[in-house]
């Protein structure tokens, strides 16, 4: 059987159904949803706090859904959708919290790019409007003890290395092991981003591949006695539990998902299998998602990885009479580069040119630096939770 027409099918297949698959998952503006509010007037609403505040300098931006009207001008009905809420830091809010808050919609400026391409990417996301606020009032709280068990323990580590390390090595400290950067000063974010670093101060799948390798080094002896699978297992329980810890925003779950998928494939011992893997987590994903595909973070973890996979070993093999410890990251940060280039120059019309020696002097001290944090978090907690008295004896 000619296996060419069978490959011309499968891709027409494969065409009409992601076709299907996006009309049935595309967000859709609906009449009375929260596009109809009217703009530039305050109106009062209350809404579902959908996920952890994302910091934005000296405010915050909320995701809100289960909207409902309670301003007297446009009735006490629920809105459909989802809106963007930016608020001063100085409202403390948390993920499934249930606030009234009187927001002021803003128009589209017609005339800027950027803004319409933004308001496009969040429309994927089923959010229909932005908005500020002033005036926040936190009304209740949905109880999910499967995502709050993960953030109590998340705040417990936070509170710990505040306690334990000073400023502002404890917010660069819970950036890097934790993924929040609500305390990283804006000069240092700015620093990081001209050296091309702005990945280690965020959660991605730099920072699941550490936890797969420091997993990996604690497993070697059940590696040599039984084979890869066990290891493999743990480190992606390993991966599963620290994506619940730092939260499972879209970008960590899709650096676990291909972290997972690289892991198992490492069971197959070819790169065929590991270039598998990686497409059917793309393809898990873009079937879950498909407004995926014009997200840039799963542009660039997707190229980023496939970079990984079939660049870094040839360039760490010309790099052989490097020093390992220098060859390795090099090699890394130049294969990521070169993949995610065409999106990066296409997206943020920059990029880094002293990224791969930055990454160099600097990504070979991240697992330390995470270890580090970890325990100081760990110790803190610990200390905090020990009774004054006791510990005033224990000092004696």
């Amino acid at each position: 059987m000619r296996v060419a027409p069978l490959i011309g099918i499968a891709l027409l297949v494969g065409i009409v159904a992601g076709g299907v698959r996006w009309s049935i998952a595309a967000p859709a503006t609906r009449p009375g949803g929260v596009e109809a509010l009217p703009t530039e007037t305050p109106i009062r609403l209350t809404g579902l706090v959908a996920d952890e505040p994302t910091p934005r300098g000296t405010a915050h931006d909320l995701i809100l859904e289960d909207l409902e009207l309670r301003d007297p001008s446009l009735g006490d009905d629920p809105i459909p959708g989802r809106l963007l809420v930016r608020l001063p830091r100085a409202f403390a809010v948390e993920a499934r919290d249930e606030v009234a808050l009187e927001v002021t919609l803003r128009s589209p400026d017609p005339f800027d790019s950027e803004e319409a391409a933004y308001r496009e990417r969040l429309r994927r996301q089923g959010i229909g409007a932005l908005a500020s606020a002033w005036e926040l009032r936190v009304i209740g709280h949905r109880s999910n003890p499967l995502l709050e068990a993960p953030a109590g323990a998340r705040r417990w580590l936070l509170d710990g290395l505040v306690q334990t390390v000073p400023e502002p090595e404890a917010s660069l400290g819970a950036g890097i092991l934790l993924g929040v950067r609500a305390g990283i000063d804006p000069a240092i974010r700015d620093a990081f981003a001209v050296a091309g670093l702005s990945h280690v101060v965020a959660i991605s799948g730099w920072n699941v591949a550490i936890v797969v390798a420091l997993i990996a080094a604690a497993t070697n002896r059940l590696r040599a006695r039984f084979g890869p699978r066990i290891p493999t297992v743990v480190a992606v329980i390993a991966v599963t539990a620290y994506v619940a810890l730092v939260g499972a925003s879209p970008a960590v779950v899709r650096a676990a998902l291909m972290a997972a998928a690289l892991l198992f494939a490492r069971l197959g011992g070819s790169p065929a299998h590991a270039a598998s893997a990686l497409m059917g987590a793309v393809l898990v994903m873009v079937l879950v998602s498909p407004g995926a595909l014009w997200d840039v973070g799963f542009q660039l973890s997707a190229l980023a990885t496939a970079g990984l996979l079939v660049l870094a070993s040839p360039l760490e093999a010309r790099l052989g009479r490097w020093p390992p410890w220098i060859r390795t990251p090099v090699a890394l940060t130049v294969a990521a580069q070169a993949a995610t280039l065409p999106v990066l120059l296409a997206t943020f019309e920059q990029v880094s040119l002293v990224a791969p020696l930055a990454n160099d002097v600097v990504v070979p001290l991240i697992p330390a630096v995470m270890a580090g944090a970890a325990a100081a978090a760990v110790i803190g907690g610990l200390a905090a939770a020990i009774p004054l008295p006791l510990a005033a004896d224990g000092g004696s």
